[in-house]
């Protein structure tokens, strides 16, 4: 029986599927995911001493061009009343495949989560200097077929590890980039087998960051930066 996802109460939603129902069974692992998600983020907020943002799950597989594989997650940014927010993005294919495979979920989730910081100190910098809240953080045309330069281009939008994330919390990260591994290639296989060969939801991703409204950013996160020195280079590549 197919079905239409709800919304969960709290910091992870499962937007609905516009597109078309989803089937009973996916629907369920969905929720399931979703659920066990929302209980673990406290964990992960103590562990980087920041809150994480917050997750939309979106019932799709986003299509890319270029051989960069299934693309997990990406930053959100979304408006409601001319405030926009910062967020992320989690695709249910993913967050299903990733089931069995926490460590490399929060490999998945920390890797944003340095792009969610990058973003806020920019939106942060911008401000500083006394620019409206009128900013493009788009990025170049076909990165996603960049492959040769993915990587370098992808880590040119975070903050560095130090100071963010935990030595745990760094390897883990490095799991999940590394796209190359046995168990990467089975979360893949995963995203292939349950969603894709199903032909299920799927849509171009886009990655267009242009913002108009009032930007709502993570004090916390400024206050950090501050301490740690940071400095930012003027860069806008969005990720994997």
């Amino acid at each position: 029986m197919a079905t239409h996802m709800k919304a969960l109460a709290g910091r992870v939603t499962v937007q609905p599927s516009l597109l078309r129902p989803l089937p009973g069974s996916v629907a369920v692992a969905l929720e399931r995911q979703a659920t066990a998600l929302e209980k673990r983020l406290p964990q992960l907020d103590a562990e980087l001493g920041l809150a994480y943002p917050p997750i939309d799950v979106l019932p799709v597989f986003m299509e890319t061009p270029g051989n960069v594989g299934a693309i997990h997650a990406c930053l959100s940014f979304t408006s409601f009343a001319g405030i926009t927010r910062i967020g992320v993005e989690m695709f249910a294919p993913s967050l299903i495949a990733l089931a069995d495979n926490q460590d490399l979920l929060d490999g998945t989730l920390v890797h944003e989560f340095l792009h969610y910081v990058w973003s806020t100190l920019m939106i942060a910098q911008w401000r500083a200097l006394g620019h409206r809240d009128v900013l493009d953080l788009s990025a170049p045309p076909n990165y996603e077929a960049l492959d040769e330069n993915y990587e370098s281009l992808d880590h040119a939008a975070q903050v560095p590890v130090e100071g963010w994330l935990t030595p745990r919390l760094q390897c883990l990260m490095m799991r999940a980039e590394n796209v190359t591994s046995d168990e990467s290639r089975l979360v893949q296989e995963s995203i292939v087998d349950g969603w894709v060969l199903r032909d299920l939801p799927s849509r171009p991703l886009s990655l267009r960051y242009k913002f108009n409204d009032r930007l709502a950013i993570d004090l916390g996160i400024v206050k950090r930066a501050q301490e740690l020195g940071l400095v930012l280079t003027e860069c806008a590549i969005p990720h994997r």
